[in-house]
């Protein structure tokens, strides 16, 4: 999931019907980001294999430009809204239970699905104060943006919002650390070389 080229190289060797179930349990962004570096034809293919919701889901990812907060963001995010209690909240996701790259927190979303604040999970076990206020990001709004929200604030996501201001997914404190660090992960120089010399 750190390496979208190598992830995408991986597809394309195995073959759509191979690669769809796999990438269909795949975290929905760290999927899209190795379809980006797939040919139009290969990721068509791909996609025709998984389900029309994750295939949806997938699509609507991809239309955003890489490198932005849309491009980056889990469209998968928790929200509840704001005249429901924290005891209802929990009660929600006892019964359903989130994964866990999905537990950065719960939005609290007023009637026009706007955020107007966060459950973080700390918050939940505790009764207290209403939800935390939080930054927001735009989908357009570049990775540099993305990388100043969370250098200023002390949070583990932030929600991303459409035009209309509707909450549409959330960027992950995980995602950014992973477009910052890339280039440093062990073995990457590594696996250049052994590139390099296999062409």
């Amino acid at each position: 999931h750190a390496r979208p080229r190598l992830a995408a190289g991986l597809v394309r060797a195995l073959g759509p019907v191979v690669a769809g179930p796999i990438v269909g349990h795949m975290q929905v962004d760290d999927a899209s980001a190795a379809l980006r570096h797939l040919a139009g034809d290969d990721a068509d293919a791909l996609l025709a294999e998984l389900t029309s919701q994750r295939a949806q889901d997938l699509r609507r990812l991809l239309a955003h430009p890489p490198g932005t907060a849309g491009g980056l963001m889990n469209p998968d995010v928790l929200t509840a809204t704001r005249d429901e209690s924290r005891e209802v909240i929990r009660d929600r996701l006892r019964a359903n239970p989130p994964r866990l790259d999905s537990l950065c927190g719960v939005i609290v979303v007023d009637g026009q699905q706007r955020p107007v604040g966060v459950y973080t999970a700390r918050d939940l076990l505790l009764d207290g104060a209403g939800p935390t206020a939080t930054p927001t990001l735009r989908t357009t709004d570049p990775m540099t943006a993305v990388i100043r929200v969370f250098a200023l604030n002390d949070v583990l996501a932030v929600p991303v919002v459409d035009d209309a201001g509707r909450v549409v997914g959330a960027v992950a404190v995980d995602d950014v650390l992973e477009e910052l660090l890339v280039d440093r992960l062990p073995g990457r120089r590594r696996f250049h070389s052994v590139r390099r010399h296999r062409r």
